[in-house]
């Protein structure tokens, strides 16, 4: 049967008139293909714009970034018309001007973070009225559908424009509701409701991972703003001042930890975080392009389930000898409740392997720990960055950091929190299992759980009082 019309199909578009159906996206276009394909007008950050038109105007890297974004906003952006149209592309992020609900929340969080996937309801009002990709859809097997939030840096900075406390960009501009943006605190507590909820369905171990990529995030945003508060157009950041804030961050610390030898002058340029499925190697990765073009995109990626030596890949630009070169930075999340040192140096080996056997010699490997019982004991770690060397730097992440992201690593996506943890686990502790090793550490006095498991380690108590107790040994 032919293909039924519908309103978007009925609109009269500019690429064909309006008189036929687009065909697929894979065939016509897809996210970054325009920075390939319309020519030239953005040249360089920090240089003059190379449009004869516009020569006057120096380029910024969210210029460079928007042209690897969807076509539309790539081509707004080329025209001169994308600035005006931030406050209606923000509204359709957020899901309209009322108060932000766990579906919307979602939307402005998955558009950074990628946290998962959610029920067919809500994939199908995310693709209906937000950003989101239809990735996959069953209408045989319950209509089930996934989607994913392809890159895209124009809706990736204006998620960020909501999760710095202080930023008033849009003000009551274009619809856009005054002071709409909230300190990332408030949004990792968001994401643990989201969680909680079950609204939304993480990949096995993708929690501590979200966790970790937002804790990056949150820390580069907050020294984002410091340097460029009035139109954060900087995307960039100083490697060694971004660092500094992963490791200090939760003492107000700002000086920097890391000496860079210039003039290896090296940063960071990463506003969202996206699934990457490619099974390259690091060097092929490199060799490609693909490090370039993430880098200007303003993207870090999640790497595929399989890969043990590391979990996310962020690129690395640095000037040498005069001329720009990237090179990988991988980082290894672990979030557990404890990691010994040996384990910590096998980790950062697995990463100089992965790097070694792809015979790149200038690279970073993070090891980053979050939901760690006590790090009281963790010293501030170092990083040396040099061009032809492997730097390495080990990131606890502290168990009350200002941004809530090891809350974030820790919270149960089962609904019930630890009071249904220690529902489930309960009947262990009549066989003789330690009552004090079922809730973390860090659980609070007062807490619905650590008040039920008292009072069910009470009435084990009172029902075994006088009988021997055989535990095996």
């Amino acid at each position: 049967e032919p293909k039924q019309s519908t309103s978007s199909r009925d609109a009269i578009m500019e690429y064909l008139g309006g008189d036929k159906l687009y065909p697929p996206f894979y065939q016509i276009t897809t996210t970054g293909i325009v920075s390939r394909t319309d020519g030239t007008k953005f040249g360089r950050a920090g240089e003059y714009c190379e449009d004869s038109e516009d020569r006057n105007r120096v380029v910024t890297e969210f210029d460079v970034a928007a042209q690897y974004g969807r076509p539309l906003l790539a081509r707004l952006h080329l025209k001169g018309e994308l600035m005006p149209a931030l406050g209606s592309i923000l509204l359709r992020i957020r899901g309209g001007e009322s108060e932000l609900s766990l579906r919307k929340s979602y939307s402005l969080l998955a558009t950074r973070l990628q946290m998962g996937q959610v029920s067919f309801d809500v994939a199908s009002e995310l693709v209906a009225s937000g950003y989101a990709h239809l990735t996959h859809f069953s209408p045989e097997n319950n209509a089930v559908a996934e989607i994913a939030f392809l890159p895209d840096p124009v809706c990736a900075w204006l998620a960020m424009t909501q999760m710095i406390g202080d930023c008033r960009l849009f003000g009551t501009s274009n619809g856009v509701p005054a002071n709409c943006s909230n300190p990332a605190s408030f949004w990792s507590e968001k994401a643990i409701k989201i969680y909680s909820s079950a609204l939304c369905r993480p990949g096995k171990g993708d929690v501590g991972e979200v966790a970790a990529a937002f804790y990056m995030l949150a820390c580069a945003d907050e020294l984002r703003y410091t340097l460029n508060p009035d139109h954060l157009t900087q995307l960039s950041v100083p490697l060694e001042e971004w660092i500094a804030r992963l490791l200090l961050q939760s003492k107000g610390d700002t000086k920097s930890v890391i000496s860079v030898r210039e003039p290896a002058r090296a940063q960071v340029n990463f506003i969202q975080v996206c699934r990457d499925y490619l099974r390259h190697s690091v060097d092929e990765i490199q060799r490609s392009g693909l490090l370039r073009h993430w880098y200007l995109a303003g993207r870090a990626s999640y790497v595929y389930a399989s890969c043990v030596a590391y979990d996310i890949l962020v690129p690395i630009q640095y000037n040498w000898d005069g001329a720009l070169h990237y090179c990988p930075m991988l980082v290894s999340v672990k979030n557990r409740v404890k990691y010994s040192e040996n384990q910590r140096s096998a980790a950062i080996d697995a990463m100089k392997n992965v790097l070694s056997k792809a015979k790149i010699t200038t690279g970073v490997c993070v090891l980053l720990l979050i939901g760690l019982e006590d790090t009281s004991h963790d010293e501030p770690s170092t990083l040396h960055f040099q061009v032809g060397e492997i730097s390495t730097v080990v990131i606890v992440v502290p168990e009350e950091d200002d941004f809530g992201a090891t809350k974030l690593a820790l919270c149960s996506t089962c609904g019930g929190g630890e009071e249904s943890e220690v529902m489930a686990s309960h009947a262990d502790l009549a066989l003789g299992a330690y009552g004090d090793r079922l809730l973390r550490t860090s659980t609070k006095v007062n807490d619905p759980s650590k008040k039920l498991l008292e009072k069910i380690s009470s009435g084990y108590s009172e029902a075994f009082a006088g009988t021997s107790d055989e535990r095996m040994t």
